[in-house]
């Protein structure tokens, strides 16, 4: 299960590849997988977050914060999760 939850962490924390690439769409993927709330499968974020003791909120937030930390105003951040928009500080 580690390796499944560190797979996705690493996709969404690469450079942004091309959509019509395969690793832009295995890059989606991981994105929308990370946001689903479903718990229905077993393999789901949620249900992986929590067999593993990871608080699945906090880890969204801060892949959210990495993303916007690593980028420059030349290369916007991906929008990897869009509900947890961080505010910048002005300055």
């Amino acid at each position: 299960m580690l390796a499944i939850l560190t797979d996705a962490v690493e996709l969404v924390l690469q450079e942004r590849a091309p959509a019509a690439t395969r690793r832009g769409s295995l890059q989606r993927k991981a994105a929308a997988w990370m946001h689903s709330g479903d718990t229905r499968w077993f393999f789901s974020f949620l249900n992986i977050c929590e067999t593993l003791g990871v608080e699945a909120n906090r880890l969204r937030a801060a892949l959210a914060r990495l993303a916007s930390e690593t980028s420059t105003v030349d290369d916007p951040p991906p929008e990897l999760f869009p509900h947890l928009r961080s505010r910048r500080r002005p300055g």
